[in-house]
């Protein structure tokens, strides 16, 4: 199988940060900087690059330091699925353990990203958002694009990206290009377009509308012993002691539903503090 690892490369004087075998993709020309990687990924949907690789994807240059893994282990385990259609490597599987769906902590950080993306549905499938759940479709959640997929899957894809595209690039008034809350990050930027963050739930949403047509691995929830690094200090114990409330017997009174958003909230509310910039 003939593997197409592309880096991202979006700035003036960019140095490659991923190492052999990635590639450099130049977006420079297409990138605004307040819509991040949403250009450069409709310039590689749209192009034939994927088209006679066996699988491929376009990666910002922090895909290895947020997953926490190795070139070496991204190329096992592709290997070791050659015959999928996608394989997702999502960064942040300890949020979505608490969770009961894909975009109940996202709802919280972008509110009304659930509508938005509704309201997509709505114009490229004239259908309802398909309800993705934090444990039975764990394996189809997947934040930041990073995902690798075969021609089969771009064949689909790309279409999706560039009908997204379009609606972004409609007149003012679409929910898309509302500003929300940028809360992963410490520095001055707080806010982006609503449609960054749709964007990368999209894609969940997307493999979701498929169904069984597209076999999805996902590193993050194939048993493997990795752990994913903390987003913030004291994370993973924040987790497992969140988790353990969740776990509180049903004869407690709240319903384990109930417990979940609770604990959400309260992981939300605590990453929310630790990011404050300064």
């Amino acid at each position: 199988m003939t593997l197409g690892l592309f880096e991202l490369f979006y700035e003036p004087g960019q140095q490659p940060r991923l190492p052999v075998p990635f590639q450099p993709f130049d977006a420079r020309g297409v990138n605004r900087a307040e819509y991040r990687e949403l250009q450069a990924f409709r310039l590689f949907a749209n192009s034939d690059t994927w088209a006679g690789l066996g699988q491929s994807g376009l990666f910002s240059p922090r895909f290895l330091d947020k997953m926490g893994i190795a070139i070496d282990d991204v190329l096992r385990f592709v290997a070791a699925h050659g015959e999928a259609d996608v394989c997702l490597f999502h960064p942040y599987p300890r949020e979505l353990s608490l969770a009961n769906h894909f975009l109940e902590l996202a709802e919280l950080e972008h509110p009304g990203i659930t509508d938005t993306l509704q309201w997509v549905w709505n114009r490229v499938f004239d259908s309802p958002l398909p309800r993705v759940d934090a444990s039975a479709d764990a394996f189809l959640c997947c934040h930041c694009n990073y995902v690798l997929g075969s021609p089969r899957f771009w064949q689909g894809y790309a279409p999706f990206v560039d009908a997204y595209m379009r609606l972004l690039d409609a007149p003012s008034g679409n929910p898309l290009q509302q500003p929300t809350p940028y809360t992963l990050t410490r520095t001055g930027d707080r806010t982006l377009p609503l449609g960054v963050f749709a964007f990368e739930r999209a894609l969940s949403h997307y493999l979701k509308q498929c169904g069984t047509g597209l076999k999805v691995v996902n590193y993050a929830f194939s048993g493997l012993s990795w752990q994913a690094p903390e987003l913030f200090a004291g994370e993973a114990a924040l987790v497992d002691r969140l988790q353990a409330g969740i776990r509180t017997p049903a004869g407690s009174g709240e319903p384990e539903a109930q417990r979940r958003r609770q604990a959400v909230r309260h992981y939300f509310e605590h990453r929310r503090v630790a990011f404050q910039p300064g």
